[in-house]
């Protein structure tokens, strides 16, 4: 039987709106993000001149480190920067053996690599944010705040950080990732809570974050409050979430440490307590508060970042009051981006420098892209975020110094083609003679050689090369060590003879001759061979004068059987001595000990450079004799001796 009556039509389906303007948007996000990149390319800037003490660290440490050192290498800041670098150099050593002819080319490969990593991972989340339907346009807007403003309205000064291999590009890379997450999380339904496996992997990647940088926590707290605070919430639950959480942050911390130490996990622990000690007194810049902090705070626009992250909290403390659905979760977030933020502040005050204020503004940036998100729901919170967006693009366009930013990258090649001729003419001059050289304090660099490999080599934190580095140093500068103002043999002590004594000139410096009487003396040696360079850098602005001082055979200033002065010996512990002496930098130091009086057994051998020397194992109730010589090629000098009384006696 049929029947004339239709059945009601179904209801359309809601149109699909297309993806491509959004992938337009990502496309554009990720073209200003990758244009650091893009420009390093272009000009082939090298890394020597534009970050010579970043390379020196990051480079030589992950040459070190796969040269079979462990726990003497460490870091402040950048465990996951060094772990991905190191991973990429190996690639790189085992296409090009390490060489110092294949120095500036794997330079130039680990510095581009790893900024291009990053380029490549921060396009992909914008990507696969605009893929994500869930995120509105003013979510995806929202991602441009802690990706570009740091580079671009920050009127450039925050534009060379992203141009460093180092760990404050991967720091907004890990700070945009966070607020990807931190959006996905809020725009989630709300009594959809993680299971313990997903909160267990937030845990990892926030310990993760840690690990490049303990501060990054303060984003991580509010990424970690929205689901652990999710409904239904009880005790029990919260107890159970925060475990895996807390587990999770744990577990990603500690491998990442662990990756940075090709997993010896020996090392792991007897780097923690180096580590903490420096974290509690990380140091700073001593005249950041007279002369540096008013230009950061205003001339490189630190503070109006900081400005538009309180403002921030006004949104989120509106949009939390508003809710009549998880305002608990609202206040305790917004209480976290608060606390957060203010974080910062101490931190530039326990280590005050103009790279903690660029953090701090990397910070408020993603502080503050979060507090937007959470009215992203509402008309008058998206209004925000388009007139924020619209108003640092704004901010941006008027204010950034591209042609300042620009000419740094271009100048650098010519400028780094100079300092690796001046390293091979030094190296050519010496003819395989020692070489000493003179590097007083660090704002006396100028983006050479000699001290990329001091500051590389060296044992952290300190100007001091040891066994551990040295081997690196004797790749890239063979029979070298250094003298400074911050330990060892100084400056102004007595030259060796034989040896050739090198310096570099800053116009905006005294003459180091005139500094150093050392130094005078060996020009006004009739004797001595003297060789000078002068060097124009930074499109001609400035100029270098450098001077190498081949010491005649009797211009050295110490007598050829002179043993090692100030041979002294301490009892750190019962069962340890530390050796100490004046080293003139280019003799080995040749030592041996006996017990209670028995006879001389060999010891070990310092080399060059060396100023201590570490003995374990002892008795603690036994007198020890130590005696040390200097030794060269087909020459000694005198012994010298000290004796050690049994831990708690007195000194004879």
């Amino acid at each position: 039987m049929s029947s004339d009556v239709s059945s009601p039509p179904a209801p359309a389906a809601p149109a699909v709106r297309p993806l491509w303007p959004r992938y337009l948007l990502a496309g554009a996000l990720t073209l200003a993000f990758a244009f650091p990149w893009l420009a390093l390319l272009w000009y082939r800037a090298d890394p020597l001149t534009i970050a010579n003490e970043s390379i020196a660290y990051r480079f030589l440490f992950s040459e070190r480190l796969l040269h079979g050192e462990r726990a003497t290498v460490w870091v402040l800041a950048g465990f996951l920067t060094t772990a991905i670098q190191t991973t990429g150099l190996a690639v790189i050593n085992g296409i090009w053996s390490p060489s110092l002819a294949s120095l500036p080319l794997r330079m130039h490969l680990f510095a581009y690599g790893y900024t291009g990593f990053v380029t490549a991972v921060g396009g992909a989340i914008f990507f696969r944010a605009a893929a994500n339907r869930r995120l509105t346009v003013a979510g995806l807007l929202l991602l441009a705040l802690p990706a570009l403003g740091p580079a671009y309205a920050t009127r450039g000064g925050g534009f060379y950080y992203y141009t460093l291999p180092d760990y404050y590009h991967l720091d907004v890379l890990l700070t945009l990732a966070a607020v990807w997450i931190f959006l996905l999380l809020w725009t989630r339904e709300p009594d959809a809570a993680l299971s313990g496996r997903r909160l267990f992997l937030l845990g990892v990647f926030v310990g993760v974050m840690c690990a490049n940088k303990v501060t990054m926590a303060t984003l991580g707290l509010p990424l970690l409050a929205v689901p652990l605070l999710a409904a239904p919430l009880t005790r029990a639950k919260l107890v159970r979430r925060g475990a895996w959480a807390a587990g999770g942050v744990v577990i990603g911390f500690l491998f990442v440490i662990s990756w940075f130490y090709l997993f010896d996990f020996a090392a792991v622990g007897a780097m923690f307590s180096t580590w903490l000690a420096t974290i509690r007194n990380p140091g700073g810049e001593s005249n950041f508060w007279s002369t540096n902090f008013r230009g950061h705070l205003t001339g490189y626009a630190y503070g109006y970042v900081g400005l538009f992250f309180l403002l921030t909290l006004a949104v989120a403390a509106a949009t939390a009051l508003a809710r009549s659905t998880r305002r608990r979760t609202a206040l305790v977030t917004s209480g976290t981006l608060l606390l957060g933020g203010l974080a910062w502040c101490w931190f530039i005050i326990k280590r005050p420098a103009g790279t903690t204020f660029f953090e701090a503004a990397v910070a408020w940036f993603g502080l503050g892209a979060m507090a937007l998100a959470m009215g992203a729901h509402r008309r008058w919170a998206r209004t925000a975020i388009a007139v924020a967006v619209l108003g640092w693009t704004g901010f941006a366009a008027t204010t950034f110094q591209g042609r300042r930013c620009l000419a740094i990258l271009r100048e650098s090649r010519p400028w780094a083609q100079a300092m690796w001729r001046l390293h091979r003419d030094l190296l050519m001059f010496a003819a395989g003679r020692p070489i000493i050289i003179v590097h007083p304090r660090n704002e006396y660099g100028y983006g050479g050689v000699a001290e990329f490999l001091l500051k590389g080599t060296a044992d952290v934190p300190s100007w001091n090369v040891t066994d551990n580095g040295r081997p690196i140093l004797e790749r890239y500068s063979p029979h070298t060590s250094f003298r400074n103002e911050y330990g060892g043999p100084a400056p102004d002590d007595p030259y060796p003879a034989g040896a050739v004594v090198f310096w570099v000139d800053r116009p905006e410096f005294r003459p180091l001759v005139r500094q150093y009487d050392a130094l005078a003396d060996l020009l006004h040696d009739p004797a001595a061979t003297i060789r000078r360079w002068t060097i124009w850098i930074q499109g001609g602005r400035t100029v270098l004068h450098a001077e190498a001082v081949l010491t005649s055979a009797g211009g050295g200033t110490t007598a050829p059987d002179q043993p090692p002065i100030h041979f002294g010996a301490r009892r750190t512990d019962p069962t340890t001595v530390v050796l100490t002496w004046l080293g003139d930098g280019i003799s080995s130091v040749e030592i041996e000990f006996r017990r209670d009086a028995g006879d001389y057994e060999p010891l070990g051998l310092a080399n060059a450079g060396m100023v201590e020397y570490r003995v374990g194992d002892l008795a603690a109730g036994a007198t020890y004799q130590f005696r040390a010589r200097k030794i060269r090629p087909g020459w000694s000098s005198a012994w010298v001796e000290i004796t050690v009384p049994p831990a708690g006696g007195a000194s004879p």
